[in-house]
Protein backbone atom coordinates (compact mmCIF):
# COMPACT_ATOMS: atom_id res chain seq x y z
CA UNK A 1 0.00 0.00 0.00
CA UNK A 2 1.19 3.22 -1.22
CA UNK A 3 1.49 5.88 1.93
CA UNK A 4 0.16 9.41 0.80
CA UNK A 5 -3.29 11.47 1.64
CA UNK A 6 -5.62 8.84 -0.31
CA UNK A 7 -4.20 6.19 1.85
CA UNK A 8 -4.41 7.96 5.13
CA UNK A 9 -7.92 9.33 4.34
CA UNK A 10 -9.19 5.93 3.92
CA UNK A 11 -8.05 4.74 6.96
CA UNK A 12 -9.12 7.47 9.24
CA UNK A 13 -12.17 6.93 7.76
CA UNK A 14 -12.16 3.13 8.46
CA UNK A 15 -11.41 3.62 11.88
CA UNK A 16 -14.54 5.73 12.21
CA UNK A 17 -16.76 2.71 10.66
CA UNK A 18 -16.99 1.41 14.89
CA UNK A 19 -19.58 -0.39 15.77
CA UNK A 20 -23.14 2.09 16.90
CA UNK A 21 -21.78 3.81 13.44
CA UNK A 22 -24.70 4.12 11.04
CA UNK A 23 -22.06 2.25 8.19
CA UNK A 24 -20.89 -0.44 10.96
CA UNK A 25 -21.63 -3.53 8.13
CA UNK A 26 -18.29 -5.51 8.59
CA UNK A 27 -19.70 -8.67 6.61
CA UNK A 28 -20.31 -6.18 4.21
CA UNK A 29 -17.58 -3.53 4.02
CA UNK A 30 -14.46 -5.87 4.37
CA UNK A 31 -11.55 -3.90 5.62
CA UNK A 32 -9.45 -2.15 3.21
CA UNK A 33 -13.08 -0.51 1.80
CA UNK A 34 -12.20 3.47 2.06
CA UNK A 35 -9.14 3.08 0.31
CA UNK A 36 -10.71 0.69 -2.77
CA UNK A 37 -13.23 3.38 -2.91
CA UNK A 38 -10.98 6.56 -2.93
CA UNK A 39 -8.43 4.81 -5.01
CA UNK A 40 -11.62 4.78 -7.42
CA UNK A 41 -12.30 8.22 -7.37
CA UNK A 42 -8.47 9.25 -7.49
CA UNK A 43 -8.69 7.24 -10.89
CA UNK A 44 -11.55 8.95 -11.92
CA UNK A 45 -10.25 12.38 -10.92
CA UNK A 46 -6.97 11.89 -13.04
CA UNK A 47 -8.99 10.46 -16.01
CA UNK A 48 -10.87 13.53 -16.12
CA UNK A 49 -8.42 16.45 -14.44
CA UNK A 50 -10.46 16.50 -11.14
CA UNK A 51 -9.13 16.67 -7.51
CA UNK A 52 -10.31 13.84 -4.99
CA UNK A 53 -11.97 15.66 -1.98
CA UNK A 54 -10.65 13.88 1.18
CA UNK A 55 -12.37 16.84 3.66
CA UNK A 56 -13.78 14.41 6.64
CA UNK A 57 -17.33 14.29 6.64
CA UNK A 58 -19.12 13.38 9.96
CA UNK A 59 -21.79 11.56 7.46
CA UNK A 60 -19.72 10.70 4.56
CA UNK A 61 -20.31 12.43 1.07
CA UNK A 62 -23.47 11.22 0.17
CA UNK A 63 -23.19 9.22 -2.69
CA UNK A 64 -21.52 12.42 -4.57
CA UNK A 65 -17.32 11.51 -4.89
CA UNK A 66 -16.55 14.01 -7.71
CA UNK A 67 -18.78 16.21 -9.38
CA UNK A 68 -18.33 16.99 -13.57
CA UNK A 69 -18.77 19.09 -16.08
CA UNK A 70 -20.99 17.61 -19.05
CA UNK A 71 -22.47 18.89 -22.30
CA UNK A 72 -26.08 18.24 -22.45
CA UNK A 73 -28.37 18.57 -25.28
CA UNK A 74 -31.10 21.00 -22.91
CA UNK A 75 -29.05 22.57 -20.55
CA UNK A 76 -25.85 23.49 -22.76
CA UNK A 77 -23.46 22.47 -19.56
CA UNK A 78 -24.28 20.94 -16.19
CA UNK A 79 -22.62 19.83 -13.33
CA UNK A 80 -23.47 16.09 -12.48
CA UNK A 81 -22.70 14.11 -8.85
CA UNK A 82 -20.17 11.04 -9.91
CA UNK A 83 -20.18 8.15 -7.63
CA UNK A 84 -17.21 5.83 -7.88
CA UNK A 85 -17.84 1.92 -6.90
CA UNK A 86 -14.66 -0.33 -6.63
CA UNK A 87 -14.74 -3.86 -6.07
CA UNK A 88 -12.09 -6.65 -6.43
CA UNK A 89 -14.21 -8.96 -8.78
CA UNK A 90 -16.64 -6.44 -10.62
CA UNK A 91 -19.20 -8.23 -12.07
CA UNK A 92 -21.85 -5.44 -11.82
CA UNK A 93 -22.03 -2.01 -11.08
CA UNK A 94 -24.29 -2.30 -7.99
CA UNK A 95 -26.17 0.77 -5.94
CA UNK A 96 -27.89 0.00 -2.82
CA UNK A 97 -31.87 0.42 -3.58
CA UNK A 98 -32.57 3.99 -1.66
CA UNK A 99 -29.44 5.57 -2.42
CA UNK A 100 -29.35 5.80 -5.98
CA UNK A 101 -30.06 8.94 -7.71
CA UNK A 102 -31.39 9.86 -11.69
CA UNK A 103 -28.91 12.16 -12.67
CA UNK A 104 -25.92 10.84 -10.49
CA UNK A 105 -23.18 9.13 -12.53
CA UNK A 106 -22.33 5.72 -11.33
CA UNK A 107 -18.63 4.39 -12.31
CA UNK A 108 -17.43 0.58 -12.08
CA UNK A 109 -13.51 0.74 -11.20
CA UNK A 110 -11.66 -3.03 -10.51
CA UNK A 111 -8.89 -2.20 -7.72
CA UNK A 112 -5.80 -3.66 -7.81
CA UNK A 113 -4.65 -4.92 -4.41
CA UNK A 114 -1.48 -6.02 -5.77
CA UNK A 115 -0.45 -2.32 -7.02
CA UNK A 116 -3.17 -0.39 -4.83
CA UNK A 117 -4.89 1.32 -7.79
CA UNK A 118 -8.17 1.29 -9.15
CA UNK A 119 -8.81 1.09 -12.97
CA UNK A 120 -12.14 2.25 -14.53
CA UNK A 121 -14.04 0.32 -16.38
CA UNK A 122 -17.47 1.95 -17.47
CA UNK A 123 -20.29 3.95 -16.27
CA UNK A 124 -23.60 4.49 -16.23
CA UNK A 125 -26.83 6.93 -15.18
CA UNK A 126 -28.58 6.74 -11.86
CA UNK A 127 -31.95 6.77 -13.98
CA UNK A 128 -30.73 3.51 -16.46
CA UNK A 129 -29.95 1.79 -12.98
CA UNK A 130 -33.25 2.63 -11.35
CA UNK A 131 -35.02 0.95 -14.17
CA UNK A 132 -33.26 -2.45 -13.17
CA UNK A 133 -34.67 -5.42 -11.20
CA UNK A 134 -33.58 -4.99 -7.78
CA UNK A 135 -31.55 -8.12 -6.38
CA UNK A 136 -29.99 -9.36 -3.23
CA UNK A 137 -26.09 -10.51 -3.81
CA UNK A 138 -26.13 -12.46 -0.89
CA UNK A 139 -26.15 -10.62 1.88
CA UNK A 140 -29.94 -9.17 2.83
CA UNK A 141 -28.82 -5.68 1.14
CA UNK A 142 -31.03 -4.81 -1.84
CA UNK A 143 -29.24 -3.34 -5.01
CA UNK A 144 -30.03 -2.29 -8.28
CA UNK A 145 -27.23 -3.31 -11.12
CA UNK A 146 -26.16 -2.97 -14.40
CA UNK A 147 -23.52 -5.98 -15.96
CA UNK A 148 -20.12 -5.09 -16.55
CA UNK A 149 -20.85 -6.01 -20.30
CA UNK A 150 -23.89 -3.51 -20.52
CA UNK A 151 -21.77 -0.51 -19.22
CA UNK A 152 -21.30 2.63 -21.27
CA UNK A 153 -17.66 3.63 -22.18
CA UNK A 154 -15.94 6.17 -20.83
CA UNK A 155 -15.37 7.69 -24.55
CA UNK A 156 -19.30 8.79 -23.69
CA UNK A 157 -18.08 11.21 -20.92
CA UNK A 158 -15.14 12.19 -22.58
CA UNK A 159 -16.60 13.55 -25.48
CA UNK A 160 -19.58 15.45 -23.32
CA UNK A 161 -17.03 16.69 -20.53
CA UNK A 162 -16.13 20.62 -20.10
CA UNK A 163 -12.58 21.02 -18.54
CA UNK A 164 -13.30 22.98 -15.05
CA UNK A 165 -11.15 25.79 -16.20
CA UNK A 166 -12.69 26.19 -19.22
CA UNK A 167 -15.29 29.43 -19.78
Amino acid sequence: MRDDDIAREAWRREASHHEGHRNFRPHLRPRGANLMGLRGEEAFAREFGLTVDLTPRLKGDGGRDLEIRLRTDIEGVSLFKVDCKAAIIPKDLIVEVGCCRPKTIYVLCRYWEEDDICTLLGWQWGHTLLCSTPKDYGYGIINLWCPRNSLRDLQDLHERHVNNTAT
